[in-house]
């Protein structure tokens, strides 16, 4: 699986992964296997997002 994570502490990170100050970090993305599957996303199972109905546009 592949996910873009935008929640964190810039400057945390920054200071964890040693980069240079004129970097601005702004998400990390994430690759690989997730560790167990579920079919509803963590956002939603932990109570920070819903999920919203599709929106399909026709032309």
């Amino acid at each position: 699986g592949m996910g873009w994570v935008s929640i964190l502490d810039p400057a945390e990170i920054a200071r964890i992964l040693d980069t240079p100050p004129e970097w601005t970090l702004i998400g990390y993305f994430c690759l690989g296997y997730p560790s167990e599957e579920d079919c509803v996303p963590t956002l939603e199972r932990e109570g920070w997002e819903q999920r919203r109905p599709a929106v399909i546009l026709r032309r």
